[in-house]
């Protein structure tokens, strides 16, 4: 019995560990193009001094908040009349749900639980020093009528072809420490919309942000088929022990 709990246990290891490292290459790739400008063809183009930073002649140094291709995804949930898990912000690590989340229906939901998540869509939580970032794309879509985010995080919807640029950006060190430098408030030091318009990024040409993209989306979209697979283990081994410990499934 313990045989076949640990082989669940040792794929839904494998899979994590798949998981960080497609992300992590990513992040490693993001840092390369656009804050040591190492992307193809970089040879061949001029970097200028600008308001006392290095970029590119037709690159922008602009508020996140005023890049035209995103869109801040607005709080609210359209009715709907099954369960759903609300997750808190606290049952979030990095970039995967881990609790299990709490049942709701519509009409009883927590005031906090206002978000549906959307497609192409990359959230954070805006709380100062919290590292916690969800993407939805093809390969979790499943999830948009499941679960409820808090407003504890806030999301900005793209085009599918620049996601993974979005997810790069929001996840990158430079993004990271804008925020927590500009979250302000006295119980909770978060992000509120006049501190999110003070972040400003550099933004490159946009060939490379889809160039960028079209690396990096199928990764991502892989990370979120390895997501529902481990879950889909994690029920199979929880529906096997009992069934394994009384005997009713002989090994």
């Amino acid at each position: 019995a313990a045989d076949i709990l640990s082989a669940y246990d040792d794929l839904i290891g494998t899979n994590r560990r798949r998981i960080q490292l497609l992300e992590e290459s990513a992040r490693l790739l993001f840092r390369e193009w656009f804050v040591y400008f190492k992307f193809p063809g970089h040879e061949r183009v001029k970097i200028v001094a600008r308001g006392g930073r290095k970029m590119l002649a037709e690159w922008e140094y602009l508020p996140f908040t005023k890049i035209k291709l995103f869109k801040k995804a607005p709080l609210g949930v359209p009715v709907f009349t099954d369960i759903r898990q609300y997750c808190q912000t606290s049952e979030i690590d990095g970039t995967s749900i881990t609790g299990d989340g709490e049942e709701v229906d519509y009409e009883n939901r927590p005031s906090r639980a206002d978000i549906a998540p959307r497609i192409n869509t990359v959230y954070f939580a805006k709380m100062k020093g919290t590292d916690k970032v969800l993407y939805f794309n093809k390969g979790n879509s499943d999830l948009l009528e499941k679960i409820l985010l808090s407003t504890g995080m806030v999301g900005f919807t793209t085009d599918e072809k620049y996601l993974g640029f979005l997810f790069g950006l929001l996840t990158s060190y430079e993004f990271v420490q804008y925020k927590n430098n500009f979250a302000t408030g006295a119980t909770q030091v978060s992000l509120n919309d006049v501190s999110l318009k003070k972040i400003k990024v550099l933004f490159p040409a946009l060939n490379l942000v889809e160039a960028y993209s079209e690396i990096v989306n199928p990764s991502l979209e892989e990370c979120s088929l390895l997501r529902n697979q481990n879950q889909k283990l994690a029920q199979a081994r929880d529906l096997l022990l009992p069934r394994l410990m009384s005997g009713a499934i002989e090994v």
